[in-house]
């Protein structure tokens, strides 16, 4: 005995070894992946989340060579 699969188009049982729906005429099994959709705000409030988050790492470390290079100038006069 052939197991049944549910229809996606009519919502009937029919055998598995069946390709196309009897009463369609559209085929049971989906050939092809459907494409996932994009959600394009997502996206893009991630890439300004990410954009942020490196603009503020790049600050902090531009300040903290500026301020060695502050302390080493500062021991230079104090010795040289």
């Amino acid at each position: 005995m052939n197991p049944l699969v549910r229809c996606p188009h009519c919502g009937h049982y029919h055998q598995a070894t069946l390709e196309y729906c009897p009463d369609t005429g559209l085929p049971i099994y989906i050939t092809t992946k459907p494409e996932p959709q994009k959600d394009n705000q997502k996206l893009l409030v991630g890439l300004a989340i990410a954009a942020g988050l490196m603009a503020l790492i790049g600050a902090i470390f531009g300040f903290l060579a500026w301020a060695i290079l502050w302390l080493i100038r500062l021991s230079l006069r104090k010795t040289g």
